[in-house]
């Protein structure tokens, strides 16, 4: 980590991903990339910003050998806008299924961990 890079918080170690998947707050839904995932959370780039603390379904399908689709529930932790004018969506998993989190853990694990973690 260089002196002009933030302090890197995270709980957990993170990969980057690229998948598609969709948010749902109160009905509506929204489609967004998710960028990197940890088993405790993901961040995920929308068109539409959302107010912190904000309870979302979410949903996005692994590249793992089963193709799972993971669909767990999440609050808004952070939200920042990126220069391409989409959001940044901090979300910390609040409700996840012991199979999905099992799932996240060994995707993490066949990964390269990014960021550093604080434990």
């Amino acid at each position: 980590m260089t002196t002009n890079d933030p302090i890197d918080r995270r709980r957990a170690p993170r990969i980057d991903t690229s998948f598609d998947g969709t948010l749902n707050k109160g009905g509506d839904t929204l489609g967004c990339r998710i960028t990197n995932v940890s088993r405790i959370g993901t961040c995920a780039v929308s068109p539409t910003p959302l107010n912190e603390m904000a309870l979302v379904k979410v949903q996005f399908r692994l590249d793992d050998e089963d193709n799972r689709l993971v669909t767990c529930e999440a609050a808004v932790v952070r939200c920042q806008r990126r220069p391409d004018g989409q959001y940044d969506l901090g979300l910390f998993f609040t409700m996840v299924s012991a199979e999905d989190r099992a799932a996240l853990d060994r995707l993490v694990a066949r990964g390269t961990p990014v960021g550093g973690t604080t434990g």
